[in-house]
């Protein structure tokens, strides 16, 4: 059946309360461009093909279950709020060329492929964020390649496939940095599973787990660089990890020695006449391979020299604060200071390791 003149529609409804068969084998849509609601395709067990070569975006929900659908081509489809692809027993090869990404910021939205019987490849090469990816319980898939993903934000987990080989997802960089998740980074009991691709992660949030997986060494799966934190904005606590009844459960990761200390530069203070201030500035560079967001910052200044911070501004020595963040910043100085009086001044930042310093300028009060 082909649908000629079709552009838009609200919503593509092809299901049954009960098991069916219509003795159609393919649906076309060959200028189908949007649908405005959701595909609900369920319970037909004649359809083999759906075709729209035109099709773009679905503003809401693409579903797939309990068909004998072996071709889904939807080659240009670039976004939905969410995808489930579920029992599907005759489904071989899931490609979505041009799928980019979820819409929705739910936790509940994202990427659903499971119990997929005959499922063998699943190929999502545009696919770059969705709220989360979870590929489980399909028995015949062997390959995951998802090329292009850089995040999931709630979680990523892979499980109960039994004869998958290689998850392959080269740029992926974060997982679970939208809020707390059980484990946002999960790969479970896939019997086959020999390689993880996975050379660019470095921010697991909340917890990471490989558990299970017999032919799976996962130290030369991930990168030594790579850190589980705690999901609090500060990207500095570490969070557990779990990696047992693997082929080898070690790993080089969480290697906190490999994150480098900040550098920061304290400005020559200045007096403004405009504010009546002395102004100074804090320039702030990242250590490497570090993610740190500094729960505080800013100067600390006595009438000795070497001040440290010791949050307590009731007596010398005394500081001006900017709160959390990275940012380098100009600060003023126009508290807690006596006139014709030499101040030793540094900038300062506080993380979970404690407190850093730059380097000491002074400067004498008018």
């Amino acid at each position: 059946i082909t649908f000629k003149r079709i552009e838009k529609i609200r919503n593509f409804y092809w299901r049954s309360s009960n098991i069916v068969s219509r003795n159609i084998k393919k649906a076309n849509f060959p200028r189908l461009d949007t649908i405005t609601s959701r595909v609900d395709i369920e319970n037909d067990y004649s359809i083999k093909t759906i075709y729209a070569p035109e099709l773009r975006k679905i503003n809401n929900q693409l579903e797939v279950q309990s068909t004998s659908l072996q071709e889904l081509l939807f080659p240009k489809l670039k976004e939905a709020s969410e995808v489930i692809i579920y029992n599907n027993n005759s489904l071989d090869t899931l490609n979505l060329s041009e799928f980019k990404r979820t819409t929705s910021t739910s936790i509940y939205d994202g990427i659903d492929i499971y119990y997929n019987a005959s499922l063998n490849n699943i190929v999502l090469p545009s696919l770059n964020n969705s709220s989360y990816l979870k590929i489980d319980n399909n028995d015949t898939v062997r390959i995951i390649k998802l090329d292009s993903l850089v995040n999931a934000s709630h979680y990523f987990r892979v499980s109960n496939n039994s004869s998958l080989q290689q998850i392959k997802t080269p740029l992926l960089f974060e997982t679970g940095n939208s809020g707390p998740s059980t484990s946002s980074y999960l790969v479970y009991r896939n019997d086959s599973l020999t390689s993880i691709e996975a050379s660019n992660l470095r921010k697991v949030y909340d917890r990471f787990e490989t558990s299970y997986n017999p032919q799976l060494d996962v130290s030369n799966n991930f990168p030594c660089e790579m850190y589980v934190f705690n999901n609090d904005s500060f990207d500095c606590s570490p969070r557990s990890i779990l990696t047992t009844g693997n082929a080898t459960n070690t790993y080089c990761f969480q290697d906190l020695n490999l994150r480098g200390a900040p550098i920061l530069t304290t400005d020559n203070v200045l007096f403004n006449s405009a504010t009546n201030q002395y102004e100074t500035g804090i320039n702030i560079t990242r250590g490497t391979n570090s993610f740190v967001v500094f729960e505080k910052r800013g100067v600390v200044f006595s009438t000795s020299p070497n001040p440290t911070y010791d949050g307590d501004n009731s007596a010398d020595p005394f500081y001006e604060e900017k709160g959390g963040g990275v940012a380098s910043e100009n600060i003023n100085i126009y508290r807690n200071i006596l006139p014709s009086t030499t101040y030793y001044v540094r900038a300062f930042v506080e993380d979970c390791n404690g407190v850093y310093y730059g380097n000491e300028v002074s400067f004498t009060t008018n």
